[in-house]
């Protein structure tokens, strides 16, 4: 969630099909728990790893959410920050 706001997507949960869904003006992103598929305004992008649910949070591929999310004509510099680690990084 942390990732895709940061963007300014919104996001929504869909329990029943366990799907994560961000949305901004350009773009929709769609990632389902334990699936190695993504989609993107429906268009589908393979992942090497699946979104997975550690400790009751979502875990995503945070380089595919990033390639496909961020629009630096959009938004220009966006930073991100990893509540556990304390670590942050900035997506230029």
């Amino acid at each position: 969630r942390k990732i895709f706001e940061s963007l300014g997507y919104t996001v929504d949960w869909n329990s029943d099909t366990r799907t994560a869904i961000a949305t901004s003006a350009e773009r929709t992103i769609r990632i389902t728990i334990d699936s190695y598929t993504m989609y993107v305004n429906e268009e589908t992008k393979a992942l090497d790893v699946p979104a997975c649910i550690i400790d009751g949070r979502t875990l995503v591929p945070v380089r595919y959410v990033v390639e496909e999310a961020y629009e630096p004509e959009s938004y220009g510099e966006a930073s991100v920050s990893a509540p556990k680690t304390e670590r942050s990084f900035t997506i230029l």
